[in-house]
């Protein structure tokens, strides 16, 4: 954006990266709480610019950043469906089996090397499926209920 704003006056341009970068309310918020939502959301615009290209090379890298992002946070998965609309209807332009086939693999594939630590290695005592599950228990705490999930976010 700050390209588009300022083109090619790169003293404007480092200003407002720097000032996006030291805004305080991400200081202050996010990473003041560990919450580090701009991780997830960076990775989620990253992989928005690259699944917007024309080519279908840069779709997948988008798909593998959306995939990084989904795992890093499941606040992620607010974007997901619109997400899956895009990539499904990127496959129509041209050989819709070979674009399905490619992007299936590609989120297979991100999701199996992202899990993999969690099976290969868990932590004491514990299987690989329970490891993996007590990673999931944590990321959804359904067992809080709805209203100690809101209280304990207020």
């Amino acid at each position: 954006l700050s390209h588009r704003l300022y083109g090619k006056n790169a003293k404007k341009w480092w200003a407002s990266f720097v000032f996006a970068l030291t805004q305080p309310a991400i200081v202050l918020i996010d990473h003041g709480h560990f919450q580090y939502n701009t991780v997830c959301l960076g990775l989620s615009l990253w992989s928005f610019h690259f699944m917007t290209k024309s080519s279908f090379r840069d779709c997948v890298i988008g798909g593998v950043l959306f995939c990084m992002a989904l795992n890093f946070k499941q606040m992620a998965l607010y974007f997901a469906p619109a997400v899956f609309a895009y990539l499904l209807s990127r496959c129509f332009e041209g050989s819709f089996i070979r674009k399905f086939c490619c992007l299936g693999f590609t989120v297979i594939a991100s999701f199996a090397s992202l899990w993999w630590p969690f099976f290969v290695f868990p932590h004491s005592g514990a299987s690989g499926l329970q490891s993996a599950l007590h990673v999931l228990k944590r990321q959804f705490p359904f067992s809080r209920g709805l209203f100690e999930g809101k209280v304990s976010n207020l």
